[in-house]
């Protein structure tokens, strides 16, 4: 965990640095700052899980620190530090969330079980912070499960929050090729980011649904970035490189929210009949009557880059 010390005077900032050994507390001090504006600069842009903060600061108290502080919607525990005894400055830094309010000169004990106490704060918080995301990712799963069986209303959804509005869709399937394969697919996802420099729920989203991994294409880039990655891949798989380990499976694209269930069903019809594919086939496109490809004339020479350090032993490296 990180912790910034503020503090005007030099001497005490020194001291307070050497006081304690802020490793074996599990903190390190990534910063210091001796003015109220220097203090919330750094703290907004470093974002420390804890600072300990004098209360009396050139421009700034401390407390007027953590009030802007709180403004910016930044999350962080403060210990204030003051010379004075006033019951006024204790209340009103608890008011503000404070964990300790400690005199000068600072006993070493007492900053010790203050930080303590501040690291036990913020491991909880870390905690419901963990479970809230992993809620969260359940249930933006789940919308994705119900908006391929046709079951979802996009009326229904905040569509941009969920950053869905897009001009184009096309889900894709990834699976091992056989289950020979120990080589983790989850190499198509870092492929398809650093092909074109795409970013996950902005540009696509991961799906699992029983155990299987799906990707949602958004916006006609990220579906032409894909398709050319996908033509350059169907010729140059070679044995025991990362992409010998993938069979991958794309559906139609699809207009709108409403047609994507379409995409989904095409992936399934094909996945349940693999067996009529090639031995060695690892990509199967769908393909509509009558169309013509739209990537023949898309040059993206950054694809080509990225996978020649797939099929070269580089890869890991670019990992």
């Amino acid at each position: 965990m990180n912790i910034i010390i503020v503090d005007d005077e030099l001497d005490v900032l020194e001291g307070l640095k050497k006081i304690v050994n802020w490793n074996e507390l599990g903190f390190h001090i990534c910063a210091t700052a001796q003015t109220g504006d220097e203090a919330i600069k750094k703290i907004s842009y470093i974002r420390p899980e804890l600072v300990l903060l004098d209360i009396r600061m050139p421009h700034y108290t401390g407390l007027q620190i953590i009030e802007e502080i709180h403004k910016r919607n930044l999350e962080c525990e403060f210990i204030i530090l003051s010379g004075y005894s006033e019951f006024s400055y204790a209340q009103q830094a608890v008011n503000l969330g404070a964990v300790s309010y400690l005199l000068k000169p600072v006993d070493e004990d007492e900053l010790a079980a203050a930080v303590q106490k501040a690291k036990e704060i913020i491991r909880s918080k870390n905690k419901i912070v963990t479970k809230i995301d992993k809620y969260r990712d359940k249930a933006r799963n789940e919308i994705f499960v119900d908006l391929f069986h046709g079951k979802m209303n996009p009326g229904d959804y905040e569509i941009e929050e969920l950053q869905l509005g897009a001009s184009k869709y096309m889900v894709v399937f990834v699976e091992p090729f056989n289950s020979e394969h120990r080589i983790e697919i989850w190499n198509f996802e870092l492929l398809l980011k650093s092909a074109g420099n795409l970013q996950k729920q902005k540009d696509y989203e991961k799906i699992i649904l029983e155990n299987r991994e799906y990707y949602l294409l958004k916006n006609e880039r990220t579906i032409k970035i894909y398709e050319k990655m996908a033509k350059l891949l169907s010729n140059q798989v070679e044995v025991n490189s990362p992409l010998d380990a993938m069979f991958i499976v794309q559906g139609r694209m699809a207009a709108d929210l409403n047609e994507i269930y379409l995409s989904f069903n095409d992936i399934e019809d094909i996945r349940e009949n693999r067996f009529f594919c090639n031995p060695n086939q690892h990509i199967i496109l769908y393909q509509e009557k009558n169309s013509e490809s739209r990537t023949d004339d898309f040059i993206l020479p950054e694809i080509d880059n990225v996978i020649a350090l797939v099929l070269s032993n580089d890869w890991e490296f670019y990992m």
